[in-house]
């Protein structure tokens, strides 16, 4: 089996988060109660930005390459959890 060469973090993100969230959210809306169901459209809308980060992942790969873009995603990925780092210091 061979990966194609131009995933990167945000795309294979991207994809999973779509797949789960869709699968879930079908659960959801076909729970019982009525806040499941508002819950799993909920879900359907916060998927709009998340094929949006996709879209835009897609175009930057073309425009740059697969080893620059992942050079960036990764960076604010690790400044992401530097911030949660410092916030859980800051709450003790």
């Amino acid at each position: 089996m061979s990966l194609p060469k131009n995933l990167t973090l945000f795309y294979v993100a991207g994809i999973l988060s779509i797949i789960i969230g869709i699968i879930y959210a079908v659960i959801l809306i076909n729970g019982n109660s009525a806040p499941d169901g508002l819950m799993g459209i909920y879900i359907l809308f916060w998927l709009i930005p998340v094929f949006a980060a996709v879209l835009i992942d897609r175009f930057l790969v073309k425009k740059f390459g697969t080893q620059k873009v992942n050079k960036v995603q990764f960076s604010f990925l690790l400044f992401i959890v530097l911030l949660w780092i410092i916030r859980a210091i800051a709450n003790l």
